[in-house]
């Protein structure tokens, strides 16, 4: 999968935490926030920063 640091520490079993969140935003800091807003209303949360890593996600086979 395209790897950030953001992704590491968000790296937790979905079935654990709740609904799938994949977010594409470019500013690091907004992308930051929203991640942890997210993840603190119980969401999955995978970080991307941008529509190349997005889609990128997407054709993993792995990606749910």
């Amino acid at each position: 999968m395209v790897g950030t640091d953001d992704q590491a520490e968000q790296a937790a079993p979905a079935e654990e935490i709740g609904p799938r969140v994949l977010l594409a935003e470019d500013d690091n800091e907004m992308r930051t926030l929203l991640t942890e807003e997210l993840f603190a209303a119980g969401y999955h949360v995978i970080p991307v920063r941008n529509g190349k890593e997005l889609l990128a996600c997407l054709r993993q086979p792995n990606f749910p």
